[in-house]
């Protein structure tokens, strides 16, 4: 039909068809082409079945603004006690080896040098 109706329009140009002809032709391809398209889109609105595992995950967690992460499995099989034992592990688990964090005390708060300050102006703006 696609292939029809532009036939249609170029002879119309070169004046072979009438043009009131290949509007007309024209008309009734748009008009099952939006058909089809619609048929289309309610066919694939029927097969989702429903949220992926993961945006149902974020669904849920966004939810709920007061997620506790408080029962981490330690590798002697305990659960952790208390909020340092549970990032000391997450820290030695997903990045061995880094001495960075280990030596800052909980107690001391971290001041940003001005090297950090105009780091962060560089990169926010």
């Amino acid at each position: 039909m696609r292939k029809e109706c532009r036939s249609n329009i170029r002879r119309a140009r070169n004046n072979q068809i009438d043009g009131r002809t290949a509007r007309d032709v024209r008309k009734k391809y748009k008009m099952v082409l939006r058909q089809c398209r619609r048929e289309s889109w309610h066919k694939f609105c029927a097969s989702v079945e429903g949220p992926r595992p993961a945006a149902r995950l974020f669904k849920i967690l966004s939810k709920d603004r007061t997620v506790d992460v408080d029962d981490i499995s330690m590798p002697d099989g305990t659960y952790a006690s208390n909020t340092g034992e549970i990032l000391q592990f997450l820290m030695d688990t997903n990045f061995p080896g880094d001495t960075k964090l280990n030596n800052i005390h909980d107690n001391s708060p971290y001041r940003a040098s001005t090297e950090d300050w105009q780091m962060a102006k560089k990169i926010v703006t």
